[in-house]
């Protein structure tokens, strides 16, 4: 098996890189709740939230991180 943050190859069966610490299962936690979730996954199906730090704007449904939503201008009011 290869470890895809470092690419060295590791044991069949190994849940981490002896190497660089990567999980070898295809999981990640949740930056908002620490619930384990597939490293694909975009929303947490424990807590709901994103894991990419990013918002959805509800005036215009532009994803971003930040306080102003860079296409329409509207306040993120979830960073307040």
């Amino acid at each position: 098996m290869i470890c895809p943050k470092c690419q060295r190859e590791e044991e069949d069966g190994a849940l981490f890189c002896s190497w660089c610490g990567s999980r070898l299962d295809g999981k990640r936690r949740c930056p908002i709740c620490g619930a384990w979730i597939a490293e694909e996954a975009l929303y947490c199906p424990m807590c709901g939230k994103r894991t990419d730090g990013k918002i959805t704007c509800p005036g215009c449904g532009t994803d971003y991180a930040g306080k102003f939503c860079p296409k329409c201008g509207r306040k993120n009011m979830s960073s307040l």
